[in-house]
């Protein structure tokens, strides 16, 4: 499971990918119609370690709100519910067992608006995971 599947994963158990809100990993959702979407991106990270299954992904949690009245608000919680549920989450969770550690690299970002005019957030957070049971590279 890529960093970005396991935490879209997090997001739908959570709740936070709900009714009228879509998760995608990879890009926003592109249907015309579907204004209010959440996207998880690997986003690279610094070296693992050499010997020990420790690596160091980072991922970027884009949302979008819808243009309509309050739509602004109403992305700018969703990222608010975003952060809350992944910073600091406890270690190992079931929709993303190889989880380790959860932290958010600075605040939520406006970045500004898409082509439809609907208010886009950025989120990034650094991960650790631990992708092998056995503690130690296999490879």
């Amino acid at each position: 499971m890529s960093p970005a599947d396991g935490i879209l994963a997090i997001l739908v158990d959570a709740g936070i990918v709900s009714t009228g809100w879509v998760g995608r990993v990879g890009a926003l959702h592109t249907q015309a119609n579907q204004d209010q979407s959440i996207a998880v991106l690997d986003t690279g990270g610094r070296g693992a370690e050499v010997k020990v299954a420790i690596d160091y992904p980072t991922v970027q949690v884009l949302i979008r709100g819808s243009k309509a009245a309050g739509g602004y608000s109403a992305g700018y919680a969703k990222a608010e519910a975003v952060l809350a549920a992944l910073q600091g989450i406890d270690q190992n969770p079931s929709a993303y067992p190889n989880l380790v550690s959860c932290v958010v690299r600075g605040g939520i970002t406006g970045i500004g608006r898409d082509e439809n005019d609907r208010p886009l957030f950025s989120l990034n957070f650094n991960l650790i995971t631990n992708p092998s049971d056995a503690g130690f590279r296999t490879y």
